[in-house]
Parts: C-alpha cells; structure tokens; sequence
C-alpha cells in the first residue's frame, strides 16, 4: 500500500517497433471490412504484445469508439480474449456491426449484388429513415467510397462529383475481400458479448450490468439449472403459443437410459435442438463440446441427403456424436426435410418441432429470444452456482451474491434458488439424523 491505496502492478510494454495490423503478421492482413486511414489498426500490435507479455487475457474486451473495431477484432481473431463487446455512437456503425454478427448472409448479398455507382452513393447518402439492415449496408457502401471513409456529410464520393479523377468512387470497393472479411468475422460471432449504440461513458459500464454466470448452459450436468432459467426468463415475457410449445417441451428426461429407453432418447435430442437454438443465439460455446443422440437409419438417411458433405454416421448402436460444428449442420437439415415433409415417423415430435420452431426463426423472434440470456452463461463453470455457494457456507466462509445487477427476472429466480436450495440442504440433514425441524 502507498498513501494508502493500492499500487498498481508494473505493466510490461514491448520494447521492439511492431508492425502495423496489415503489414503481413496478422490473421487475413487487416481483418475489419471498414476502412479508417490512420485510425486504430496501428494500436493493435502493440495492444495484443502487452497482453502476450503481461500474460493477461481478459474475459471480456470492450472498445466503446469502435468504429473500424481493428484493436478487439485483432485481439480476440489472434484468440487473446475470451470475448468482446463493441460500442459506438453512430447508428449506422452500430448496426453495421451488429449486422455482421447477426445477419451477415444477407450483408454479404446485398453487397454483391448492389452496383458501385454515384447514384447508390447519393441515394444511400440521402435516406435518413432506415432499417438496421439499410443502416448496415449505407455504413459499410459509405464508408468504401467516401473520401477517407468518413461518413460525415461533409465527405464527398472517391472519384469527385463528376467521376473524373483517375481514382473512381468503386477504387476501394473490394467486393471479395471485404465478403470474405465478413464471413470469417461471422465464424467469430459466439465470442462477441455485446454491439451497442451508445455513448462510450454508457458502453464501458455494459459489463457491470451483465449479470453473474449461471451455469454452462451446455452442460448436461446441469441441465436442470439451464432449462429454469430459460423458463423463468421466457414465461413472463412472451404468451405466443410458440413460445408456451417451446416452454412446455421435456428436454430434461431420465437421467438414466435403463429407466426408459423411448423418454430419455426423446429427452437428449430435444437437449440436442436446445443446444443448437444456444449457438444460434451466439452463446460461447465450450471447448471440446459435443452431444450424443440417438438416430433411426430411415431419419439419417433424411437428413445425410440434405446435409452434404462429409456424411453423418452413427455407431453400431444407431448413436451420433455431434460436436457444435456438426450440430447445426443437422438440425439445418432436419428443418429442411421436416418442412418438405419427410417421412421421419415419430422420431420429431411435437416437442421437438416446437424447439426446431425456435431454432431456424420461423415464427416470432425465434432463437433471438434466448441472447438476453448469454450473460448468465460461462463457459469454464462446471457446476451448480447454488451447490458452490452452500459448499463455501459449510466451509465456514460469508458469501456475497451481487443480485443488485442484470435482469430483475433472472435474478429473482436466482436469489430464490439459492434460499431454496440451503434449505432443502438443511432439511435433508436435519431429517438423516432424526431431528425435527425447529418451528419457526
């Protein structure tokens, strides 16, 4: 301590010139489609050494001027961080960023089939009113053919008024690279916690209101926790009979394939769907993920005619080992064979199909629902918040649960749970040795 505070450990910085983001060391050279001369991409070197040499890695990286995002981008595709968070003020960089994590298939097309010319400059320049999507597709055609890419007024089109300069308004509109910039960006959206329009005093107080970690919501030891919270969180929110069908499905099941074969088969891909709708809604997903289902010959061969390639295959015993790659890969093509009509029995019930109605967004919101919950998700937790918190109390240490934060619902849920769950805990001890509980 020094004048009574605490001293702040000694940050080793690189001592060496490092290359510009760009010059050839990182991944895909400049990795943000945006363009800003002089901007951030200089700074991104130098802030990855700092975490290498410092050996830090932070949970969640938030850059509130995000703008072309170079810094987070270059850090967490260099995988420096486990997540980041991006904030800007301009709507249409908000919804340019938000887009590309969210909805980039439909960017990437509207790129590709939009024409470079004057006129588009000057009819997306001109329109003030506009969806998130025109907003995103106006930020990025803007910001490639306006002078310096600023997206000001006051910027003028490459190439001038009359398009006489030797350099015309299409001359830094690289159709390929800035889509196959989007693409591996979208590859990375599981990891991006949060895009918001907000000022930066607004965005760097995001990660105090996020909420504590639950559970690893893709863990089947701790299912039952997910499968509340999810509850707790949807059945206030929304009466749609989708959602109320999504609510009421058994993703829960025997523990134990031996207590009945037919419930728990149902039960785990139903889990399996849930897992999917997760991913979908960008949850961070655990290293080394994958759950196994069990698939009859006739729905596989449904589903390998729609899947491509490589061919899914079960074991001798008609059970499939899905890792998260591979999982939306088959439900993609269970949807597909589902609303074409496919002959696949009783294998996808109602329930199931109530789930798979949620997962490819074909009513209502769809998976969108489930992102306000991804704060209270973690992927490195492998138990119950409740157990861990009884455990230390047993131990004798004073636990302090910050439920002032987050969402009102979840937290009442889980300041519920946690009371419930000491004194169920109680009870259960009190009752082995034949005590009485004391009235209250």
């Amino acid at each position: 301590m020094h004048n009574g505070l605490a001293e702040t450990p000694e940050v080793v910085v690189p001592t060496t010139r490092l290359p510009r983001v760009g010059q050839g060391t990182a991944p895909l050279n400049t990795i943000s489609p945006l363009r800003y001369p002089g901007a951030k991409g200089k700074l991104a070197a130098y802030v990855a050494e700092v975490l290498r040499l410092n050996g830090i890695r932070p949970r969640l990286f938030v850059e509130p001027f995000a703008g072309g995002a170079a810094v987070s981008l270059h850090v967490l595709q260099s995988d420096l961080v486990d997540q980041i968070g991006l904030g800007a003020r301009d709507p249409l960089l908000a919804s340019f960023w938000e887009t590309v994590f969210t909805d980039h298939e439909w960017l990437i097309e509207r790129i590709e089939t939009t024409a470079v010319t004057l006129e588009t400059w000057k009819t997306l320049r001109a329109v003030c009113e506009r969806s998130r999507r025109e907003m995103a597709f106006a930020c990025l055609f803007l910001n490639r053919t306006s002078f310096s890419g600023i997206l000001s007024k006051t910027a003028g089109p490459l190439g001038g008024w009359e398009q006489t300069s030797k350099y015309k308004i299409g001359c830094r509109y690289y159709k390929e690279t800035i889509t196959t910039r989007i693409r591996a960006l979208a590859a990375l959206r599981s990891r991006v916690a949060f895009v918001r329009n907000a000022d930066w005093s607004d965005v760097v107080k995001i990660p105090k209101t996020l909420g504590f970690e639950t559970a690893n919501f893709f863990s089947d030891e701790t299912i039952e926790v997910t499968w509340a919270i999810i509850r707790s969180y949807l059945e206030p929110r929304n009466q749609s009979n989708y959602i109320r069908s999504f609510l009421a499905a058994d993703v829960i099941g025997p523990s134990e394939e031996s207590e009945n074969r037919s419930s728990f088969s149902r039960a785990r891909r139903r889990r399996a769907a849930v897992y999917a709708t997760l991913i979908r809604a960008n949850f961070p997903v655990p290293q080394g993920f994958s759950t196994t289902i069990a698939v009859k010959k006739d729905v596989l061969v449904e589903i390998n005619n729609r899947a491509g390639s490589p061919a899914f295959q079960t074991d001798a015993r008609g059970r499939l080992r899905l890792a998260a790659n591979d999982l939306g890969r088959f439900m993609d093509a269970l949807v597909s064979a589902v609303d074409s009509g496919a002959n696949l029995g009783e294998w996808v019930d109602s329930e199931l199909q109530a789930i798979l109605s949620l997962y490819s967004g074909a009513v209502g919101s769809g998976f969108r629902l489930l992102e306000p919950l991804r704060p209270y998700h973690s992927t490195s937790r492998t138990d119950d918040y409740a157990d861990e918190i009884l455990r230390d109390l047993v131990r004798g240490k004073i636990v302090i649960v910050d439920l002032s934060l987050g969402s009102e619902t979840i937290l009442k849920f889980c300041s519920e749970r946690i009371i419930n769950y000491i004194l169920q805990d109680a009870s259960r001890s009190q009752q082995s040795i034949g005590q009485p509980l004391a009235t209250p």
